[in-house]
């Protein structure tokens, strides 16, 4: 349990591509993890790593959860395709199909989709 090493450079890194595999929900983590003020970072991807918003991963409700315990650091998204990523690369990470071949249109998108997920988690929540 990170609040037993009580260090202010042990933090949590809170990965959604994980967490909606190991978790029972998105909410409950972030705000434990927020209520002990350990949130370090953030990772985001789709359920299926391909473009934000086109898995099944309810992000409005994660970034409604990190709306609620304030968190303003750094949300980074990570995605795969073997459409540009090294083939050595592409066989360690077991990356097996294409779900996009433009990395400049997919980060712009995911940027736009973050932005866009952000501020309606903040204008939701600040009007609780």
């Amino acid at each position: 349990r990170i609040e037993v090493i009580d260090e202010p450079n042990v933090v949590v890194h809170l990965d959604v591509y994980h967490m909606n595999i190991e978790e029972q929900d998105l909410v409950f983590p972030v705000l434990k993890c927020g209520g002990l003020n350990k949130v370090g970072y953030v990772h985001i991807g789709a359920s299926h790593r391909g473009p934000l918003g086109s898995g099944n991963i309810d992000f409005d409700s994660f970034f409604g959860a990190l709306a609620k315990i304030g968190y303003r650091g750094i949300i980074t998204f990570e995605s795969f395709s073997s459409a540009i990523v090294d083939d050595n690369l592409t066989t360690s990470l077991a990356i097996w199909r294409n779900l996009w071949s433009d990395n400049k249109k997919l980060a712009i998108d995911a940027r736009d989709y973050m932005i866009q997920k952000i501020q309606k988690a903040h204008e939701v929540h600040s009007c609780q």
